[in-house]
């Protein structure tokens, strides 16, 4: 199967310093610097390995893919890989990170759902710091979110968020994804765990039967 990456209508003109300036601006946690960066990156794809979340994985989706971070190591690994965003200008960034990549697809979305896409599509679905975004809209949208996961997941598919909300009450937070893995029908295996050595991010790992 062969992934195209879309062609974002913005001038290549107005995209201004690369994708890895881009990178640093949103993960504020890098201060900046691209090896901090490139470090971090390189953990939570490590952690995801450790977790067998890529150990059957064909097929990913990415949820808030901004400039193509992970989506591009996760193509040139040879996984089949899918960034969706709202931003047309931090896609535009990932389509250059991508445009050597046959297996990455970049698809701007209104991020209402992910009714685009087939059932049991994908063998894992990520949301790498931004679930927040969506959960900031409503607990609604965030079982809609988690729905439409398991909805698309294949059996023994994975669903991980890094972290889940910015309202700083893990146990809250914990409660609501445990309540919400329930409705969905997914295992939970990892309930706002901190894993990481670079990011204080939360891990939320759940899987379909």
């Amino acid at each position: 199967m062969k992934l195209t990456v879309l062609n974002v209508a913005y001038p290549l003109a107005a995209v201004g310093p690369g994708p890895q300036s881009a990178d640093s601006a949103t993960a504020l946690y890098a201060l900046g610097r691209a090896d901090i960066l490139d470090a971090a990156t390189s953990e939570v794809l490590t952690r995801l390995r450790e977790w067998k979340v890529l150990a059957r994985a064909s097929s990913i989706l990415e949820i808030g893919c901004g400039t193509g971070r992970f989506v591009a190591p996760l193509a040139r690994a040879g996984y089949l890989t899918i960034g969706i965003d709202t931003s047309g200008g931090m896609l535009q960034r990932a389509k250059l990170r991508c445009r050597s990549l046959e297996s990455a697809s970049l698809v701007q979305t209104s991020g209402s759902g992910l009714s685009m896409f087939a059932d049991a599509m994908f063998d894992a679905v990520l949301a790498i710091d931004s679930y927040p975004y969506i959960a900031v809209a409503g607990r609604e949208l965030a079982a809609a979110h988690m729905h439409e996961a398991a909805r698309i997941l294949r059996s023994q598919g994975s669903f991980v968020i890094l972290n889940y909300s910015y309202r700083d009450d893990p146990p809250l937070d914990a409660h609501e994804i445990a309540g919400l893995a329930t409705e969905c029908g997914l295992s939970i295996i990892r309930n706002g765990t901190r894993d990481f050595t670079l990011w204080d991010a939360r891990t939320y790992l759940m899987r379909k039967p």
